[in-house]
């Protein structure tokens, strides 16, 4: 009776966790695409061990729309790159460990972690260990297929969204950074921000609970409008691990 009962609570719990598992790997369903460096933080070189193709084709048999983040996006992804969600594998384990670990993570747009898994390998060659333990940490997304279902907002709260103020309200149409002139272009998401000779610098969109992003081609963070129409860009640095901070002044008319 008693192995019974430790029978019985065994599966309860395994069934639990897995029920967890998916519940976390289905949030992935919410973005369009997602977006594999060629080179990833924690490699030394592009495509270090094979794991950048490894991983676009193990995100492809799950039915992910996967693009290099040297390809070119579809358009509507270019225009709001919080359809995009971002992987990035990060390996531990050297010349002396004897595991080799690796931890598979997608990022949205404001550099928050939607979902990560973890894999490890005993393989002693190092390409080799680090190919499987992707695999093991990929082996968390078993009988789970990709179907994109973006999220839906509920009436009340689309009509508190409706009643906030419009984004066309509240930017100037040309700003001030680090000593150039900018101006604003309206799209159907959001800004273009063109330097003096008509060229995109920058992203600016919204989402559906208005909060606003600006994406660069090297900064990629939350954006803030101050009383005097500046523009304040909170962003978190890759290379340096830390919060940044810039802001585009704006000009007067």
């Amino acid at each position: 009776m008693k192995l019974k009962f430790l029978a019985l609570l065994f599966f309860s719990i395994y069934f639990v966790s897995v029920k967890a598992q998916e519940s976390e790997i289905r949030k992935l369903n919410a973005y369009e695409n997602v977006i594999v460096p060629v080179q990833f933080d924690s490699a030394k070189q592009e495509n270090e061990y094979l794991l950048s193709s490894l991983t676009r084709h193990l995100l492809k048999q799950h039915g992910f729309n996967v693009f290099m983040d040297n390809e070119t996006l579809p358009i509507a992804a270019q225009q709001d790159p919080c359809l995009n969600l971002r992987a990035s594998v990060l390996t531990q384990g050297g010349m002396f460990a004897f595991t080799t670990e690796v931890t598979l993570v997608f990022y949205d747009c404001r550099n928050q972690i939607v979902y990560k898994a973890q894999g490890s390998s005993r393989e002693k060659k190092f390409d080799k260990a680090h190919q499987e333990a992707l695999r093991d940490a990929f082996d968390k997304f078993a009988g789970y297929r990709y179907t994109y279902k973006p999220l839906q907002l509920d009436k009340q709260h689309k009509t508190r969204l409706q009643e906030k103020q419009s984004i066309k309200k509240q930017f100037a149409n040309q700003y001030n950074w680090e000593g150039k002139q900018y101006q604003l272009q309206k799209i159907e998401v959001g800004y273009l921000l063109l330097d003096a000779e008509g060229n995109r610098k920058a992203v600016i969109t919204e989402n559906s609970d208005k909060l606003y992003f600006f994406n660069s081609a090297d900064i990629n963070g939350s954006l803030k409008i101050d009383t005097n129409q500046d523009l304040i860009v909170e962003y978190f640095n890759m290379q340096t691990g830390k919060q940044k901070k810039i802001i585009l002044t704006a000009i007067s008319q």
